[in-house]
């Protein structure tokens, strides 16, 4: 990850690496790993980097093709995902159907019998800057599997991290790049 990363990949390419290396790892069926961004009113998103492909009809395999490169969106926070992002804590839920944040399944969608959602902090304080969740560990999830993931989600902040520092500068030298090219105009034209 971190060549992937020191060789400019986007995003999606290496947080991919990592999804599924945290699946086999975890000997989970799906799962995804996001960034948590905001709506303009504060309200918490979620906008994936790496999900896992569970499209089970020719309308979800459309969404999913239509909508993968720039990360899908997910907005329900009455949800088992929403939980996490709302409470900012790992979410372990071994029989989700039961869980009082359910939201139900669409119909097709692949069985959820065990759910993990841990979410992940920027180094400097205590801000959520995104999460993973994965999906149908055999035996279900437990508290030593969020404590032995730490390391990985510790991976993920920075990355989210580094990347957006990435953007932001590309932004900041763009904006000064056309400042400079205005003001060389304005000064072109005073001297002509």
């Amino acid at each position: 990850v971190q060549r992937q990363f020191l060789q400019m990949e986007e995003p999606k390419v290496v947080f991919g690496t990592l999804l599924a290396k945290l699946l086999e790892l975890m000997d989970s069926e799906y799962g995804f790993i996001g960034e948590v961004k905001h709506e303009k009113d504060g309200t918490p998103y979620l906008q994936t980097h790496a999900i896992t492909n569970i499209a089970w009809n020719a309308a979800t395999h459309a969404f999913y093709d239509e909508n993968i490169e720039s990360g899908l969106k997910f907005t329900n926070l009455q949800s088992l995902f929403g939980h996490v992002l709302v409470n900012a804590k790992p979410m372990i839920a071994n029989d989700p159907s039961k869980h009082p944040s359910r939201c139900g399944l669409p119909d097709g969608h692949p069985p959820l019998d065990h759910f993990l959602g841990i979410p992940f902090f920027e180094a400097r304080g205590m801000k959520m800057n995104g999460m993973v969740g994965i999906a149908n560990k055999p035996g279900g999830y437990s508290t030593a599997d969020v404590e032995f993931l730490e390391p990985f989600t510790v991976t993920c902040s920075n990355l989210i991290q580094a990347y957006n520092a990435i953007r932001e500068n590309k932004y900041l030298i763009n904006t000064l790049e056309e400042k400079v090219a205005g003001r060389t105009k304005e000064l072109q034209l005073a001297n002509a």
